[in-house]
């Protein structure tokens, strides 16, 4: 080809692996812009691996002859295609098109044999090597044995029962004399009741204060409950409340206590109901009297308080079903809740936990499905917030609604406003304080599974119970 004339255009053929450039004896063509059909038959005769353009085309050394209306015999310069024209002629080839030589497939079961005789060789060379390290390791082990009764072992001396002349003499170490072994049978006694041993670490695994609660939980569940398992009730108390306090899954606790995860989950929901049945008790509505005894001093301003009412929500796993998911979808949380009115007296214990509700549930609606109302008596105050639309239902009853004041239409709240939401704020904080010790249980932090979802009121009566038993929320100075 005339590098001069190559110079002078930028015309090429687009085939893959054809190098032919603009020429005189050569001619391009355009790919078949109208029928569809033949110009995906060129694209595929020629392997155009790429969208073709309207600049691309392909030289004449593609074609037959029989493929020009005029015989390229002539030597026309105007050279025109049949209608029907396809590329055939020194079409490109791939890797896996072109033809294979017997020599190339000679070599390759060579390949293939020498690679299975190595492989043979290096298993016939690792057998041999560990036959001699256990012929070693035998013959030590009776030299051991003989010595093992010694305070000292002479290296020289089994150095040379080896066939090592040129050992040193003066060398010796030092051979322990006990070398402790734990058994399969001695690890498979282990038991997590016998790490528990002190009121801290019973606190930390389990939020149980004390070992003395522990053994008269064990007893009162032990005369009220009958029930046939392999671990006793202290085990099961211990390994429900493993699952609230920290979270772990079935599968651990089933290593942890011995037994397979589909029994650990078995025995968790038979033994949360008997303890909901047990420690309900702990969670009390106290009387009017009893909380005037044990007002603090953040309540002088509101010491007509009868109960500081607010709701939390944990997360759960999505429903299959449509109904449960519209139900239980939150708005302000922006996923899938449960939902529970609780009320704390303004001493800080909870005296009250309302049943599961679906994350759509309004707090009003709440208050007024477990007809709250009806527990109070004239006069009685019910500090809440913003969210507990319930003028109407107090005024009726002749109750005192304590709630932060609305900004409503106003720019901003007046400073006898402002003073009044900071001092109902000063007082409400124990109720958020309060929530927060029920979410130190890691189960209502993370998402709860759906198959505990049965057992979702149980578990709440349970960490609430617990939390009234821990350490109170107010010091004695604040009273």
């Amino acid at each position: 080809m005339d590098p001069k004339r190559r110079n002078k255009s930028n015309k090429y053929c687009c085939v893959p692996m054809c190098t032919t450039y603009y020429s005189s004896n050569i001619s391009f063509h355009k790919f078949p812009t109208l029928n569809k059909l033949l110009r995906q038959k060129w694209i595929n005769a020629l392997k155009i691996g790429k969208e073709v353009s309207q600049h691309m085309v392909v030289c004449s050394k593609h074609f037959r002859d029989e493929d020009y209306f005029l015989n390229r015999r002539y030597q026309c310069k105007l050279q025109r295609l049949k209608p029907n024209a396809v590329p055939s002629e020194n079409l490109p080839k791939r890797m896996h098109d072109r033809e294979i030589n017997e020599n190339l497939i000679f070599q390759r079961q060579q390949r293939s044999e020498n690679r299975k005789k190595n492989k043979e060789i290096k298993s016939m060379q690792q057998q041999e090597n560990e036959f001699r390290d256990h012929e070693g390791s035998v013959e030590t082990m009776n030299i051991i044995s003989i010595t093992h009764d010694q305070d000292e072992v002479d290296v020289a001396e089994v150095l040379t029962s080896w066939g090592h002349s040129n050992a040193p003499t003066n060398v010796k170490e030092y051979a322990d004399k006990g070398v402790q072994v734990n058994t399969y049978e001695e690890f498979n006694q282990f038991d997590v009741s016998d790490i528990i041993n002190t009121d801290y670490k019973l606190r930390i695994l389990t939020g149980i204060q004390s070992l003395a609660f522990l053994n008269l939980l064990t007893s009162t569940l032990a005369q009220h409950m009958k029930i046939k398992s392999k671990l006793n009730i202290k085990k099961l108390i211990l390994l429900s409340l493993m699952r609230l306090k920290l979270d772990v899954p079935f599968t651990s606790l089933s290593i942890f206590f011995n037994v397979s995860h589909t029994t650990a989950q078995t025995y968790f929901q038979r033994i949360i109901t008997n303890l909901a049945f047990c420690l309900k008790s702990v969670i009390r509505f106290p009387s009017q009297q009893e909380i005037k005894r044990s007002m603090p001093i953040c309540f002088q301003n509101y010491s007509n308080t009868r109960i500081v009412l607010d709701c939390t929500e944990l997360e759960i796993e999505k429903c299959k079903c449509l109904k449960c998911r519209i139900r239980t979808y939150s708005f302000y949380k922006g996923r899938h809740t449960v939902k529970f009115l609780i009320g704390v007296a303004p001493s800080g214990t909870i005296t009250y936990l309302s049943k599961p509700y679906g994350g759509r549930a309004s707090d009003k609606a709440i208050f007024n499905k477990e007809n709250m109302i009806s527990k109070f008596s004239p006069g009685d105050g019910i500090m809440v917030d913003k969210g507990f639309l319930i003028d109407k239902e107090c005024a009726n009853k002749g109750i005192q609604l304590i709630r932060p004041p609305f900004l409503k239409k106003k720019k901003q709240l007046t400073k006898a406003e402002a003073l009044r939401t900071a001092e109902i704020a000063r007082a409400r904080v124990h109720v958020e304080r309060a929530i927060q010790r029920i979410k130190k249980f890691k189960i209502c932090r993370n998402i709860l599974p759906f198959k505990l979802l049965r057992n979702i009121n149980s578990i709440v009566i349970v960490i609430v119970a617990l939390t009234n038993l821990s350490s109170p929320i107010l010091s004695v100075d604040k009273f």
